[in-house]
């Protein structure tokens, strides 16, 4: 090794001597010690930048609206003919639907023929199931149905489907009069599908469930209620509220339940959601602050960046740029801060307040519509904010519920349209609660 040191200091004194008389001289390097070779060349990681509004050209954008056109990459998978069966909850049954559904009184003798006949159908009709919520993990889509139409509380499953394969199968079901609430806000995170339910008392469990083999189990007990979970990086963020008294978030280690970080470096003040970019959460600060309007600035693992925009309603986070939708004046507009082109491009976005995910290198949008009293309809949109262009790519007819997922795909859910009569006689056109899967719409990576 002593031979290779002296080698080393000789070629480098060497090398100085040689050089030719421009160059720019540099400090000289110390060489003395061991040396190690290695066989690899050794990896630098890249440099944490910071960005101020000064750094960009600004640049103001028309967003170019391009009909009938969909992404090369944009998928698309047709759930509309899924089954989950039918089950009738055990809070239907006859000495108990009293208790959970209790009679309504309406004072009107024809209405209240009605209103019983409803009710009476409901009870002894079993439901088809509601889907309610769902989630991702890999090519697998976890779908949470409700069987119970009558409360809501006690009859409910979750359903795994395989995208490629099309297999549709149970893989939990929690059935009886002792549970609260289903598969509330079911998550995928870290290779589990977490959920939580309330034990009472303003107190509530969060549980995880293997998406092979469907066993649940315990993760985590809170001395308050669980109104929401999302992924981060390291674990889970739970959003809680304890009473009435206050509410914070935490961060829970996906594997062992300890607490990583909580308060207002989680989750943004006046944001129910972490700002995720490589699925770490990003620090927010600006907005509102109670007094008055602040600047923005976000800070990732990559960057920061002060911005001179004082609200903002959402934030999407990648390693090399950053898109932020406002309201200004009654007009919405998103901004794009292009990290490696150094330019800001404004663009009004008047109408794409709707449900929005990042996916791919732009953003599944999609917005509701309404035509005549009883037309309804989403229309969905791919944004690619750097050229300015959004791609109509499809129409889903009648009414749709868009569901949006962290896995960044869209879900339009249909909704069954029922028809009725009112007290006075007149007849009425709704739409059912119950949602049924309609397509799935991602950008494949």
């Amino acid at each position: 090794m002593k031979k290779l040191t002296a080698f080393l200091t000789a070629a480098a004194m060497l090398t100085a001597m040689c050089g030719c008389d421009d160059s720019k001289e540099t400090d000289s390097e110390d060489l003395s010690g061991d040396v190690t070779v290695s066989g690899e060349e050794a990896t630098t990681e890249p440099l944490f930048a910071e960005f101020t509004e000064d750094d960009f050209a600004q640049i103001d954008a028309p967003l170019n609206i391009v009909p009938d056109k969909t992404p090369e990459n944009l998928k698309c998978i047709d759930l509309s003919d899924l089954d989950f069966g039918s089950r009738l909850s055990p809070c239907k049954a006859p000495d108990v639907s009293d208790q959970y559904g209790p009679r309504i009184e309406t004072g009107n003798e024809d209405f209240q023929k009605q209103i019983d006949a409803e009710r009476q159908h409901t009870i002894e009709t079993p439901s088809e199931g509601d889907v309610s919520n769902y989630a991702m993990l890999g090519d697998d889509i976890f779908f949470v149905v409700n069987y119970d139409d009558l409360c809501g509380d006690h009859d409910s499953s979750v359903f795994r489907y395989n995208i490629n394969t099309g297999e549709l199968k149970e893989l939990a079901q929690r059935t009886g009069l002792e549970y609260h609430g289903g598969f509330i806000g079911l998550i995928s995170a870290h290779g589990k599908l977490f959920f939580y339910e309330s034990a009472g008392d303003f107190k509530s469990r969060i549980n995880t469930i293997d998406p092979e083999t469907g066993e649940i189990s315990l993760f985590k007990e809170l001395d308050s209620s669980a109104n929401w979970l999302l992924e981060s990086a390291n674990g889970i963020i739970v959003y809680e509220t304890s009473g009435q008294k206050y509410s914070h978030t935490t961060e829970y280690d996906a594997d062992t339940g300890d607490v990583i970080s909580e308060g207002e470096g989680v989750v943004t003040l006046g944001h129910q959601t972490a700002y995720l970019c490589d699925g770490e959460a990003a620090e927010i600060t600006g907005g509102f602050d109670g007094k008055r309007w602040q600047p923005v600035t976000i800070k990732t693992q990559y960057y920061s960046l002060s911005t001179e925009l004082n609200n903002y309603n959402d934030i999407f986070l990648w390693k090399n740029k950053v898109c932020i939708t406002t309201e200004e004046t009654d007009k919405t507009f998103l901004y794009t801060y292009d990290l490696d082109r150094n330019e800001r491009i404004k663009t009004n976005f008047d109408g794409f307040s709707g449900s929005l995910v990042r996916s791919g290198d732009g953003m599944l949008c999609a917005v509701g519509g309404t035509g005549s009293w009883n037309d309804n309809y989403t229309v969905l949109y791919y944004v690619l904010p750097e050229i300015g262009t959004a791609y109509r790519f499809a129409r889903s007819e009648g009414w749709s519920n868009p569901m949006i997922n962290n896995n960044n795909v869209i879900l339009t859910m249909q909704q069954n349209t029922i028809s009725g009569v009112r007290s006075d006689g007149t007849t009425y056109i709704g739409f059912s609660h119950v949602s049924r899967p309609d397509k799935l719409y991602f950008i494949e990576e």
